[in-house]
């Protein structure tokens, strides 16, 4: 590399302990941006916990690289001015709703003061970021933003307005939020658009036609973490619970848990005699149902011994651009079961190998079937040696690094 490119990336939250796929992807990205070369900063908030935005982590933090001695990122975090604020975010999605039932979406300032409001309460807020990227940007030779979803993303890219080059990678959603005008301004802000999946594409220029012209990359996230830490030892050597060494015959289920998962599905699908593990941050309440075992946040080594150990992952949210845990699991190993309305997940199987189903009963005749049905679990089996090859984040980084050498500067 003739010069050292300086690469900022704007994400809500980042740090080890961070675990949500965009905040992971950020990091790990930014890992192996360093890892090549890059110095590389993180422009995130101090919070841990997308439910509340609460001020917890420290203003700054290195993260060191697990392959390269030398390299590292520095987390540069600033403190949210307020919390979530989950009822108004729901009064602005009711409005949003009124609006359009009564054909007002097209009066600009009413559309450009809703989306405000709905990103100031979903939050995290935090002016001191923006001011930064305002006064900081013609420093960087790119800065990226992750997350279509969140305040930082859209006040930032409007900071930046023309001092560098900006690279947007939306990680967007079959929702109704991302029709609304503020996430069609910063896909038209930005320099070029990073896609995690050709079905993320799609999506996109389905939904904002005019993107199809704009200069894409498509940035799938690699396997594994970047980062330096005890987990990425051997899992032999590694302390890990009793109770997770102990459970046989069980499917899993890796990843946040809540209401946009669609976890409702497995628990009105899943066979009295099967059982299934939840293994990521957050709870539901399921007492008294031996069906299910929730085990909270997993270490790396813990989550490797789950995957190799399982009947198969469970995939059943179709909100996915790419599903992390998916591309995980493949690598392990383990089989995915994956639902047909999750086109990213689809993507995947294609690729690498899966089952799929198609409704609520195919999925419990599959949890029936897939314990005793060694043939039907041998047909799933994903090309571990293809996926492997195939997906890393030093191939990503290399991408983001080519186009930012060839493009010319804004």
């Amino acid at each position: 590399m003739s010069k050292t490119l300086k690469i900022a990336i704007v994400v809500q939250q980042c740090g080890v302990e961070v675990l949500a796929g965009a905040e992971r992807y950020a990091l790990n990205l930014g890992l192996a941006l360093a890892n090549a070369g890059c110095e590389v900063k993180i422009l995130t908030t101090q919070s841990a916990d997308y439910q509340t935005w609460t001020n917890t982590l420290t203003p700054y933090e290195w993260v060191s690289s697990a392959t390269e001695a030398n390299a590292r990122v520095e987390i540069l975090r600033f403190a949210n001015r307020s919390l979530r604020r989950r009822t108004l975010q729901k009064v602005a999605k009711a409005v949003w709703h009124l609006a359009n039932v009564l054909q007002l979406d097209h009066v600009p300032q009413l559309s450009l003061y809703l989306d405000r409001f709905f990103l100031w309460a979903q939050g995290p807020w935090c002016p001191a970021l923006w001011q930064e990227l305002a006064r900081s940007a013609g420093s960087y030779d790119l800065i990226i933003f992750k997350s279509y979803l969140y305040a930082p993303a859209f006040y930032g890219l409007q900071a930046c307005a023309n001092a560098t080059k900006t690279l947007f990678i939306p990680a967007a959603h079959p929702e109704p939020t991302f029709h609304r005008p503020f996430v069609g301004t910063m896909l038209e802000r930005a320099t070029a658009l990073g896609f995690v999946s050709n079905a993320e594409k799609e999506l996109v220029e389905a939904s904002w036609p005019f993107t199809s012209q704009k200069e894409t990359l498509l940035l799938p996230p690699g396997l594994g973490n970047e980062w330096r830490e005890s987990e990425r030892a051997d899992a032999a050597q590694v302390p890990v619970r009793p109770e997770i060494r102990a459970l046989q015959n069980y499917f899993l289920v890796l990843g946040r848990l809540d209401k946009g998962k669609n976890l409702e599905l497995i628990f009105r699908t899943t066979p009295a005699k099967s059982k299934v593990v939840f293994a990521g941050a957050g709870k539901i309440d399921t007492s008294h149902d031996d069906r299910f075992v929730f085990l909270g946040r997993v270490s790396e080594a813990e989550k490797k011994i789950l995957l190799q150990n399982a009947i198969a992952l469970l995939s059943v949210s179709k909100n996915e651009a790419f599903s992390m845990t998916t591309a995980e699991a493949m690598a392990e190993g383990c089989p995915v079961i994956g639902w047909s309305e999750s086109k990213a997940v689809c993507e995947l199987m294609e690729k690498y190998g899966g089952q799929t189903f198609y409704s609520e009963e195919g999925l419990r005749e599959l949890l029936r079937d897939f314990s005793h049905d060694l043939e039907l679990r041998r047909r799933a089996l994903p090309n571990m040696d293809r996926i492997s090859s195939e997906i890393s984040w030093k191939k990503t980084a290399a991408k983001v690094i080519q186009w930012c050498q060839k493009t010319s500067t804004v």
